[in-house]
């Protein structure tokens, strides 16, 4: 005891020479101080911060105070002393990140510094780092503990905080995580928020349509009970993202909730225009047999107003183009804003068994003869496909 004693005596006086011979606030990988704090020695920090120690000191390799590195390493009496010592429970790394002490707990987890931080600091439980993230966000992604996420709800900390244009819930909701997200629905997060990702103002159930997370979708929706008709800025629901991103399982999981698939988005797209671009036979005869206009254009300058037989026959689908007419009973006479009717259109594809089905059909082909004009239909056919269209046009004149 008595060695002890001594020992502790003379690193008091050598400490005292130290600190009256360098620079305030001084902060370097060889200063005896970060040492002791690295080493975790905490009755020699208590003796140096007793005798002037700056608790904030940042260490220049790793740009963290004593009081980041303690909550790091889950050291509750090197954290509760820096506290008492009136260390800044608030203070950032010096990074890029800025992050402070409690994100640190609540990155590992450890609900005992966590609470000294809160309770004895007085730490700011709603500070963000400079990307966004929250100790909530750190608390539920980093470790996945729900007792540090409850113990920040029931401190008061606002589970629908938006951050960077997302909030808790569109975070979860885009891991795909079902446990967090049920924990943040049940304890009253808003499932029909909007937050500004990807540049579109989408609600946590759009972007788990996005993702394909079907059980997050169900969960959104019978527990949360989202609105399943809620649009983004681009007019897309739920069902056409689902669809969109080809995650028939949620699309039919929607339609089971009744979710209308007759909605359009600002371009004036239909789901059923969607499905015969990608040829999804199932989902159009779905549509066609539950009453979607299968003569609805679009109103996007760009698709010149096209109709959904219009889509099916550019890209080749010949059991959706029979669906949508045999089914649909889809006008085969209507043109596009550029004048192009479905037989037209199948020819510049050099789709020839749509265009003899068409035909068949008794698409008409009396306008493929006006040569009166530069630019009659025929002629463009000639200029844009060759000889292989008009061999087969010459085959519906004389056959």
């Amino acid at each position: 005891m008595f060695e002890l004693l001594c020992s502790i005596t003379m690193f008091k006086l050598l400490f005292s020479t130290f600190c009256s011979n360098s620079a305030p606030g001084s902060s370097t990988a060889d200063s005896p101080f970060w040492a002791a704090i690295v080493k975790e020695q905490t009755k020699v920090v208590e003796i140096m911060l007793d005798n002037g120690q700056n608790p904030n000191e940042h260490f220049m390799k790793h740009t963290i105070s004593p009081l980041h590195f303690a909550a790091q390493k889950g050291n509750l009496e090197l954290c509760k002393l820096l506290i008492e010592k009136d260390a800044n429970v608030n203070q950032r790394t010096n990074d890029t990140r800025g992050l402070v002490p409690l994100h640190f707990a609540c990155a590992r987890g450890n609900l005992p510094i966590v609470k000294l931080l809160v309770e004895e600091g007085n730490a700011d439980i709603e500070v963000a780092n400079f990307y966004g993230d929250t100790a909530l966000i750190y608390a539920l992604l980093e470790n996945k503990k729900l007792d540090i996420a409850h113990y920040l709800v029931t401190r008061g900390v606002r589970i629908d905080q938006i951050n960077f244009g997302v909030s808790p819930l569109h975070i979860i909701a885009e891991k795909g995580d079902f446990a967090l997200c049920k924990f943040l629905i049940d304890n009253g997060a808003n499932v029909n928020q909007k937050a500004d990702a990807c540049g579109r103002q989408l609600t946590p159930l759009h972007i788990a349509c996005f993702k394909g997370h079907l059980q997050i979708v169900k969960l959104l929706v019978e527990e949360g009970n989202a609105d399943i008709e809620a649009a983004d800025s681009n007019g897309d629901t739920a069902f056409s993202l689902a669809l969109k991103k080809l995650n028939f399982e949620i699309a039919r999981f929607l339609l089971g909730k009744c979710a209308r698939f007759d909605r359009v988005d600002k371009t004036g797209h239909s789901p059923l225009h969607f499905v015969a671009v990608i040829g999804n036979f199932a989902f159009c005869k779905f549509l066609v047999e539950n009453g979607a206009n299968v003569n609805q254009k679009t109103t996007d300058v760009g698709d010149h107003m096209s109709t959904a037989l219009h889509f099916a026959c550019v890209n080749g689908h010949l059991q959706i183009v029979k669906l949508l007419v045999e089914e649909g009973n889809a006008d085969i006479e209507v043109a596009t804003s550029n004048g192009d009717t479905a037989l037209f259109l199948a020819l510049k594809k050099r789709n020839f068994k749509i265009a003899r089905y068409l035909y068949d059909k008794g698409a008409r082909t009396d306008w493929l003869r006006l040569l009166d004009a530069v630019f009659t239909p025929l002629l463009i056919v000639m200029l844009v496909v060759g000889i292989g269209s008009i061999l087969f046009i010459n085959r519906l004149h004389f056959d």
